[in-house]
């Protein structure tokens, strides 16, 4: 469990749906907004420098 976990953390797609997430918690609630708004950007920085799977065999 806690290896997939891991492994999850290593896909840009995590992160940028971790952005998204944040994204929609930060537009209902004005006290979460700064925070997921940060984490938003934290999350997409992170997916942008992270490395997608090599589609080669």
């Amino acid at each position: 469990m806690l290896q997939t976990i891991i492994n999850r953390l290593k896909e840009p797609s995590t992160y940028a749906g971790l952005a998204g997430l944040a994204a929609a918690i930060g537009r209902g609630a004005e006290d979460w907004q700064t925070f997921s708004m940060a984490l938003a950007g934290i999350a997409g920085v992170i997916a942008m420098l992270l490395r997608g799977k090599s589609s080669e065999s």
